[in-house]
Formats: structure tokens, C-alpha cells, sequence
């Protein structure tokens, strides 16, 4: 804050703010944090970042489709708001934009199965195969995806064990 009192305009300033308050920090200065992101599309991401967890209608007034970090935070913040429809569908369209990217491909398996999509949310798991062969969470969703439905998921489970011996299905 010191900083910013020699330049109360800095962005710079205001960047190095965002990142060093708390949580309960950020909540009591929201409305001019926000005002001040509103400058910069760098602030209004990271500012956003750190409202995913504490005020995601607010996070989502300021993240932007424009880079796959906070489409991400934005599929968070629609679940955190049991939006799943809405996390679902900007879940797909990240993985048009970046399908190597496993993240995004497990968030639509996870929201695919929140909404009791199975087959899509199985689908989704399989296809994070496709960006890492060993992902543990992708093998994890496909084997409880299996199990919600009445299949044999068992050798999901056994390899989730070579992974890691306490993930059970």
C-alpha cells in the first residue's frame, strides 16, 4: 500500500496489492478492487483468481473467455454457484480451443457426471487419456462413471492402485 500512496495509478502497484491480501482482505476492499480492475484486463484476471473461492458471482463479472486460466476459473466459479449446465458448456468450448489440455477435458468429465451425464462424462474421462495416460483423476471419474451405471469398473480400480494403493472407487 505503501507504493501505491507514491502512485495511487500503478498497476504495477495495484497487481502486487491483489496478490499480497488475504481473502478476508480482498472482501473488505471488493468494491474498489473491483473499480480498479475494471483498468486493466492483467488485473481484472488476477483479482478474479483470487474471488473464485470467496465471491464467485463476483469473480465472473470480471474474468474474461479470452485465456484458457480464467475460462478455467470461470468453470469453477459456475460450480461453486451449482451452475453445472453453464460449466459444462464452457467446459466444451475450452477443449475446442485447447484439447491438449487435460484440465479441461476432466473439469467437462466432472461436470458431465455432477449432472448425471454419464456416458458424456465417461466420454470426457477417456479423452484425458488421450492428453495423459496415467491421469489419475481421469482413470478415477471413468471408474466411479462405470460404477454409477452398473459396470464392471475393476480394472480401473486396479490400476488406480498401482497409482496409488488409498484411491478407491
Amino acid at each position: 500500500k505503501k507504493g501505491l500512496a507514491v502512485d495511487p495509478e500503478s498497476i504495477t502497484g495495484y497487481s502486487l496489492l491483489i496478490q499480497s491480501l488475504s481473502d478476508s482482505e480482498i472482501e473488505t476492499d471488493i468494491d474498489s478492487l473491483m473499480l480498479k480492475a475494471q483498468e486493466s484486463k492483467n488485473l481484472k484476471s488476477l483479482l478474479g483468481s483470487k474471488l473464485v473461492s470467496i465471491s464467485p458471482s463476483k469473480a465472473l463479472e470480471l474474468l474474461s473467455e479470452d485465456n484458457i486460466e480464467d475460462i478455467m476459473n470461470k468453470i469453477v466459479c459456475f460450480k461453486n454457484l451449482n451452475r453445472n449446465e453453464e460449466a459444462l458448456s464452457l467446459a466444451k468450448y475450452a477443449i475446442d480451443i485447447n484439447p491438449n489440455d487435460v484440465n479441461l477435458w476432466l473439469a467437462a468429465g466432472w461436470n458431465a457426471y455432477d449432472l448425471e451425464k454419464y456416458n458424456d462424462a465417461e466420454n470426457f474421462f477417456e479423452s484425458a487419456f488421450g492428453c495423459n495416460i496415467s491421469c489419475a483423476d481421469a482413470l478415477f471419474g471413468k471408474g466411479l462413471v462405470m460404477k454409477m451405471v452398473g459396470k464392471d469398473y475393476s480394472y480401473c480400480q486396479r490400476a488406480l492402485a498401482e497409482i496409488d494403493s488409498e484411491l478407491i472407487i
